[in-house]
């Protein structure tokens, strides 16, 4: 029975749906090459370096600018928290923006070079 100590980090969704289709039943369902498989797996690493360098940097600011909180009235507290979760808000907000943006690019291009890139593709098309 799981207790909820392990250390696994949760899959993110992309990672979970970029399984789902590399276990597709049907093997031509979606055939990439080991680069390709490699590229993607990178790719999922690096997001989660970065999410976890900036959760590392935000700790570590927060712990450097801690003032002690028995000088502060409940009010300036308060208000703290206020700006802290607006900040939080808007930096998750910012990070999910980035990482759907470089999701569509990445699905997009190329399925618009091979539609518009084709051998057969018109010169209007191309």
């Amino acid at each position: 029975m799981d207790d909820g100590s392990s250390h696994a980090h949760p899959l993110p969704k992309s990672q979970e749906l970029e399984d789902d289709l590399l276990n597709a039943a049907d093997p031509d369902a979606l055939d990439l090459s080991e680069k390709e498989k490699l590229v993607l797996q990178l790719f999922n690493q690096l997001r989660e370096l970065e999410l976890e360098r900036s959760l590392l940097e935000a700790h570590q600011n927060d712990a450097s600018s801690a003032s002690p909180s028995e000088n502060l009235s409940d009010d300036e507290i308060a208000r703290q928290l206020v700006v802290a979760e607006r900040e939080a808000m808007e930096a998750r907000a910012t990070y999910l923006l980035r990482n759907k943006i470089t999701d569509q690019v990445l699905i997009t291009d190329p399925v618009i070079k091979a539609v518009h890139g084709g051998s057969q593709a018109s010169y209007e098309e191309r």
